[in-house]
């Protein structure tokens, strides 16, 4: 099951999702910033699955801090990285956020962040079935 590459494909398309949640929360957050270009998310290749296997520790700077991964680390192993719009102003302070078309991103990235749990369920699902001898 650990060893599914149908699992850890679909676990690199959550880390893709959980990535780009985080610039999208960025970008909206900054909206009201003069001066603040808008980041987006690219991706130069197919999130690997080497990366995820190892586990990407992030420092954590007090003991009450959740564990977590740290985004630069998460970014390489997926083939994601950031890219900034400075070709553009939304507003007269140089700020370029679209809030329209963060909030539109920030819906279809929720969308596709819940059809892959989905998709992940289902498939925990069939093993649970097999070892409870319920197959089919």
């Amino acid at each position: 099951m650990l060893r599914d590459p149908m699992v850890h494909a679909l676990a690199a398309k959550l880390i893709e999702s959980s990535l780009r949640q985080r610039v999208i929360a960025h970008n909206i957050a900054n909206s009201e910033t003069p001066r603040f270009k808008a980041f987006q998310l690219a991706f130069d290749k197919t999130p690997g699955i080497d990366g995820l296997v190892t586990g990407l520790p992030l420092t954590r700077t007090h003991g009450a801090h959740l564990p977590g991964h740290d985004f630069d680390a998460l970014a390489a192993a997926t083939g994601a990285r950031l890219v900034r719009d400075k070709s553009t102003s939304m507003r007269n302070d140089g700020n370029n956020v679209d809030l329209d078309r963060e909030l539109a991103d920030l819906a279809a990235n929720q969308l596709y962040s819940a059809s892959i749990t989905t998709l992940l369920n289902k498939r925990f699902d069939g093993y649970a079935r097999i070892i409870a001898g319920r197959a089919g």
